[in-house]
């Protein structure tokens, strides 16, 4: 896909690719090999930086996206009261800014994080519900 961007200068596909992109490589980071996460590290500080950029410029459309990709980095960087804060933030921001869907996925990937880090076993439950009720209203599957 990285080869079309070019022809998609200005198009909302700029930023879905860098988006979604920076959410799976840090899903898969942790189950990757050495070499792979040294080239995935730099991939997704270099999304995280376009991300920042672009929030920066226009906070409504862009900063729950960069929180998001945030939170998981710092997630992966063990730094978990970070990933909290920005899960929160990331989701305070979808909401505010009527991106369900973003709101359903920053849900779910903090009830992902809360599960596996056992952190506030309340919370879990909370977020993984908030995901399943937002997913159903935008319509995802």
């Amino acid at each position: 896909m990285k080869p079309l961007l070019s022809a998609a200068a200005a198009q909302i596909q700029l930023l879905d690719y860098f988006y979604y992109t920076a959410l799976t490589v840090a899903a898969l980071y942790e189950n990757s090999s050495g070499d792979e996460q040294a080239g995935w590290r730099d991939l997704l500080a270099a999304h995280c930086e376009q991300l920042r950029e672009w929030a920066e410029n226009y906070p409504p459309t862009f900063a729950d996206k960069h929180a998001l990709v945030l939170a998981e980095i710092a997630r992966l960087e063990g730094r978990d009261a970070d990933a909290m804060r920005l899960y929160e933030q990331a989701i305070r921001l979808a909401h505010e800014n009527g991106f369900v869907q973003n709101e359903g996925v920053a849900h779910e990937l903090a009830a992902g994080f809360y599960t596996w880090s056992r952190v506030h076993d309340r919370r879990t439950r909370s977020c993984g519900g908030c995901a399943q009720l937002l997913c159903a209203l935008g319509g995802a599957r």
